[in-house]
C-alpha cells in the first residue's frame, strides 16, 4: 500500500473524516473463493498500493539500495470499515523488501522495490482469513504535486477508500494479476486518491473473499 508524504484515504477513513459507505460488489459465492485461494496459493509477487511503500528519497540522485519499512502491514485494529464494509485486520508474517531510489532534480522520485513481503488479511467478525504472498516487484513514480505512478508485476494487492472506490469502480482491497497500473492524485483537501486502475490479467475482490 503506497505511503506518502499526503493523507491517504486509508489514514483518513482511520480518524473518521470518510464516511463508511459498504460496497455493493463483494462477490460471495464459493467459485469466487476457489478461484482466489488458487491464485493464492501460486502467487509470485504481490505489490501493494494506495499511497508508497517506501518514502521518497529528499535529496537530488541515488539513495542506494534500503529496506522498506513495512511495519504498518502489522494492524491488529484493521483496515476501518470504509474500506470493505466491515474491519478487517493484517498481520506482518515476513518482510524482506528492499528499495533503491532515484531522485531527479525537479522532486520526481522513481523506486523499484524487490524482495520478500507477506502477509496475512482476517475478517475477525466470521474468522475467514487468508494469506498473501505479496512479493513485488514494483515500480513507483512519486511527483512532485503529490501524483503517484505505480507498476506492479505478477500479483498486486491495491487498497481503496471509498473515494477511491467511486473514481475507479473498484473495491476496497483488490487482488489483481499481470501487469498493474495504478495512477493517483491528492483531492483539494491533501487526501490522497485513486484515479484509474488497470490490470491485464484477473481483477479478484478480497473484501468479498473475507465477507
Amino acid at each position: 500500500m503506497p505511503r506518502a508524504d499526503r493523507t491517504t484515504e486509508f489514514d483518513a477513513a482511520a480518524a473518521g473524516t470518510v464516511a463508511p459507505a459498504r460496497s455493493g460488489r463483494c462477490d460471495r459465492g464459493r467459485g469466487t473463493r476457489s478461484l482466489i485461494a488458487a491464485l493464492l496459493v501460486t502467487a509470485t509477487g504481490v505489490a501493494f498500493a494506495n499511497g508508497a511503500q517506501a518514502a521518497p528519497s529528499p535529496n537530488h540522485g541515488h539513495s542506494g539500495r534500503v529496506e522498506v519499512d513495512n511495519s504498518r502491514w502489522d494492524n491488529p485494529e484493521g483496515f476501518p470499515p470504509p474500506i470493505c464494509g466491515f474491519t478487517v485486520t493484517s498481520r506482518l508474517v515476513s518482510s524482506k523488501e528492499f528499495s533503491d531510489s532515484t531522485s531527479g532534480a525537479d522532486g520526481t522520485t522513481t523506486e523499484r522495490v524487490t524482495g520478500k513481503l507477506i502477509i496475512d488479511f482476517e475478517n475477525p467478525a466470521n474468522h475467514r482469513s487468508l494469506r498473501v504472498n505479496a512479493s513485488g516487484p514494483f515500480t513507483q513514480i512519486t511527483h512532485p504535486d503529490g501524483r503517484i505512478e505505480f507498476f506492479g508485476e505478477g500479483r498486486s494487492i491495491n487498497v481503496f477508500g471509498p473515494r477511491s472506490q467511486k473514481a475507479t469502480n473498484r473495491p476496497g482491497i483488490v487482488l489483481s494479476t499481470g501487469r498493474t497500473v495504478l495512477l493517483s492524485s491528492p483531492d483539494r483537501d491533501g487526501v490522497l486518491v485513486h484515479r484509474s486502475f488497470s490490470a491485464t490479467g484477473k481483477v479478484i475482490d478480497i473484501c468479498g473473499f473475507l465477507a
